[in-house]
């Protein structure tokens, strides 16, 4: 049976599709193949329990197959699978997601804008813009007690209490040498409480719970805490008032602590995990996470002094844009896109992803070692170009620092040199026509970007497809760029909807239902069944949209791009005469390849009109998969 008959048969049997020749004899294994339909979609949508005794296999069998995903759907196990898709399209994979007793698994406090997205999701929220989102709560993990300490034989309980002798033991000596004749110096009191001992309780209690030590960490930054704040008390009784004051909040985020401790604390959903309240604890300002969290994103992508943030953008594009960087020749100016300290970007062939992954990089040009965000300062008078803030020093996760003077350099390698902006820092889309692209400065426009940008729907519906039907199977760009379409509209209309509705779109596709899937047919299409000379389905829309308004049946060229035919021995080809004679089927495709690569602006294909890099790619990677004989 064709392709083409099979993918009918299939609608027949499982969409309940208008009409039937009278040729349709019933399909003998309709009953198997609904049952296998079934099993299928209750693991994909149930984090991977399929059918078992409990569920009543005869009502589902009856069900219309848009309400059976959607009973799947509203299972508590649902909230699995969106964990689990979340982490795959940040790029993470999560072993383990549960203990035995079913609770979450402590790392998921790492990553916020899975916890959020997730929250939406399940909440008849906007998954998408959670996920998406540049400010994120900070989360908070279960107190581990025994990470304390190298005894696991201690009693938890005996653990928290050790934390909280030593930490108020250190204010309380303070607050004695206050009271006692003559009082202890501003000077002994100040250096003891924001010296060695301030330091030993952020270590102490940072190894206890990481995200708590670093509030803690970070309360030294804010008025209480701050050894300023010490220093500008005018007497020993506004001195010990000060210190007061600070052992009250440190005994609130201790008290908080102990909510945390084993037996209080164990989520067993998103919506369980707990956030730190800063202001509530004393400390002054809210204390939250950006979405590429230190954990989550910048330990996995570290900054060297040579790579300038390069890892960094590549896991963007990759992630975000479904972009990874795939070279296939771009002809831009080198000295716009590649950096002082790596010229290698001016190679022709490099440029083909400097062009866009430095501009990229530069939204993170103030990031620094583990993610510190390292921004020009004001108070040390160096002046950078291009702006009024002042530099400070950098850190790379090499240990590499830059004086005042390198991070000035460092920063102004991506000042840009067309005159018709300050930084060169952006999405870039077209080396040529900069009007295409989307510019910023800072990490938080690239989240802005990252929301508007219909390349990231359009991702985010390449990955669902990838997550739930399979990675390698071939899909009409048109039908998934019909989902996107779709997706983005019920975004604008229905934000709560728009994740589910494409999970069904998917799950009830042609291509989900089909047992013996062939990893290079299409299944499902934009606008039906192709013709049977189109181009295969991997690249025909992409053919369709750059290339065939010209290349057709007698186009000067000799070159019809419309059409695949059969060729003497056997093989399928686009029909390509030169001279009145047939071009050989391989030097057709070379003849393609070099003036879709080519850097020659004059010569690349096609000719004075926008191709997405993502369409290029795609039709470069078909061309040479062409390189040994393809059937129909």
């Amino acid at each position: 049976m064709s392709s083409i008959r099979r993918v009918a048969s299939l609608c027949l049997v499982f969409l309940g599709c208008a009409s039937a020749t009278a040729n349709d004899a019933p399909d003998p294994d309709a009953s198997w193949k609904q049952d296998w339909w079934l099993d299928k979609t209750a693991k994909v949508l149930r984090g991977g329990r399929g059918i078992g005794p409990g569920d009543a296999i005869e009502d589902l069998r009856r069900m219309p197959r848009d309400a059976v995903v959607r009973q799947f759907m509203a299972t508590p196990d649902f909230e699995d699978t969106v964990i689990d898709f979340s982490f795959y399209f940040l790029g993470f994979k999560m072993n383990g997601l549960r203990s035995d007793d079913g609770v979450l698994t402590n790392a998921l406090a790492y990553h916020p804008a899975v916890i959020e997205a997730t929250r939406a999701a399940l909440g008849g929220g906007d998954y998408f813009g959670a996920l998406m989102r540049y400010r994120q709560p900070r989360y908070v993990e279960p107190l581990d007690a025994s990470a304390c300490t190298s005894d696991p034989t201690v009693p938890s309980a005996d653990i928290r209490d050790a934390v909280r002798t030593q930490i108020l033991g250190e204010i309380d000596k303070s607050i004695a040498g206050l009271q006692k004749s003559p009082p202890a110096s501003k000077e002994e009191i100040c250096n003891g409480l924001f010296g060695k001992d301030f330091d030993d309780i952020n270590t102490f209690l940072g190894n206890c719970i990481p995200y708590t030590g670093q509030l803690f960490i970070a309360a030294s930054f804010s008025p209480m805490f701050e050894r300023e704040g010490c220093w500008a008390t005018k007497d020993t009784a506004e001195l010990t008032a000060h210190v007061q004051e600070m052992r009250g909040h440190i005994v609130d985020l201790l008290d908080f602590l102990e909510t945390l401790a084993d037996g209080k604390y164990a989520p067993k959903s998103v919506t369980e995990f707990r956030t730190i309240d800063a202001p509530a604890l004393g400390f002054g300002k809210e204390y939250d996470d950006v979405a590429l969290t230190a954990d989550g994103f910048f330990t996995a992508a570290p900054l060297s002094s040579t790579n300038y943030n390069r890892k960094r953008a590549a896991y963007v594009l990759s992630r975000y844009f479904c972009d990874d960087l795939t070279p296939v020749g771009v002809a831009v100016d080198p000295k716009q896109h590649a950096t002082d300290a790596d010229r290698h970007a001016s190679d022709p062939q490099c440029q083909s992803c400097h062009y866009k992954l430095d501009p990229m990089a530069g939204f993170f040009k103030d990031w620094g070692a583990y993610g510190v965000y390292s921004p020009p300062d004001p108070s040390l008078g160096f002046k950078t170009a291009g702006e009024t803030g002042i530099a400070k020093g950098f850190l790379f996760d090499d240990r590499t620092f830059f004086s005042p003077d390198e991070q000035a350099k460092y920063r102004n390698s991506w000042l840009d040199t067309t005159g018709e902006r300050t930084w060169n820092v952006g999405y870039i889309r077209s080396a040529t026509d900069t009007s295409r692209n989307s510019y910023g400065i800072e990490l938080e426009d690239l989240f802005s970007i990252i929301n508007e940008a219909p390349e990231v729907k359009s991702c985010m519906v390449r990955r669902m497809w990838s997550y739930f039907v399979g990675e390698g199977q071939v899909v009409d760009p048109a039908y998934l760029a019909q989902l996107a379409q779709d997706f983005t509209q019920r975004e604008k209309e229905s934000p709560g909807t728009a994740f589910q509705e494409t999970i069904a779109k998917i799950l009830l596709s042609r291509t989900f239902a089909e047992p013996a899937l062939v990893s290079t047919e299409c299944y499902d299409f934009a606008s039906g069944a192709p013709r049977a000379d189109a181009p295969p389905c991997a690249v025909s829309s992409i053919l369709d949209r750059s290339c065939v308004t010209c290349h057709t049946a007698g186009h000067v060229s000799g070159l019809d791009l419309s059409r695949w035919v059969k060729a003497p021995d056997g093989t399928f080809a686009f029909p390509d005469v030169v001279n009145g004679a047939p071009v050989a089927r391989g030097d057709t495709f070379a003849r393609l390849r070099d003036r879709l690569t080519t850097t020659d602006p004059a010569r690349r294909m096609p000719p004075a009109a926008y191709m997405s890099d993502l369409d290029r790619v795609a039709l470069v990677r078909w061309i040479d998969s062409q390189q040994t004989p393809v059937q129909p």
